[in-house]
């Protein structure tokens, strides 16, 4: 499925700003995809087709066929040994903005994924208030149109879902501007891929594909 969207979007499959191999897996409404800047080996995202500027917009289907592109990534970091996952979404357009305030480019949601144990709540803990939820279709409510960070963390002893949500106008600015990646780039010992056009790691984008399309094919 290609769905044209706003001009320049990288995640809009329409603007063919993603090379059709980076595309690992499509279903009714969502895509799982292996994004340039590795920002640590195994980095992944989904998103849904439309270009909608965060999770929490997104109609009920669309959420559930998500949940199960989550459940896939994880199985799949799962199967190359890591016991723990962490994933999160930037929902700086939670409260409806369509571009991002600093740099302009288009809002178009997606749940970014990681192998291993991020701390986000060591990051997160000040920036709003946290709403534990049971099941990703649950957002919507939870958030009632405002800025938010999801954060997802799987471990043996289970899945947590739980979203940082803008309580004033301050805490709304903080997190339509946060710039997690550098963080997050910070806390796994690579602070220079936190800018992904200058370590595009395309080494590690070609590998992860591979040993992706090979679970895929044995699972």
């Amino acid at each position: 499925m290609i769905v044209t969207g706003a001009r320049g979007c990288v995640y809009c499959l329409g603007n063919a700003i993603l090379r059709p191999d980076q595309i690992l897996v499509r279903s009714r409404s969502s895509y799982v995809v292996a994004p340039r800047g590795q920002l640590a080996g195994g980095f992944l995202a989904a998103a849904p087709y439309s270009c909608v500027s965060s999770l929490s917009r997104l109609e009920p289907d669309t959420l559930r066929d998500l949940a199960l592109q989550l459940s896939l990534i994880v199985d799949f970091y799962r199967n190359e040994g890591h016991e723990s996952v962490t994933l999160y979404e930037q929902g700086r357009g939670g409260a409806g903005a369509t571009r991002d305030p600093k740099d302009g480019f288009p809002l178009h949601a997606h749940l970014c994924a990681v192998a291993g144990s991020v701390n986000l709540d060591a990051r997160l803990r000040t920036e709003g208030v946290i709403v534990e939820l049971a099941k990703l279709a649950e957002l919507p409510l939870a958030v009632k149109g405002r800025a938010y960070v999801l954060a997802v963390t799987s471990e043996p002893s289970g899945v947590r879902l739980r979203a940082y949500v803008a309580s004033n106008p301050e805490q709304a600015r903080q997190l339509e501007s946060l710039r997690l990646r550098v963080w997050i780039a910070g806390e796994l010992g690579s602070p220079r891929r936190a800018h992904w056009r200058n370590e595009p790691a395309d080494d590690e984008l070609e590998s992860l594909v591979g040993r992706f399309r090979d679970y895929l094919a044995t699972s």
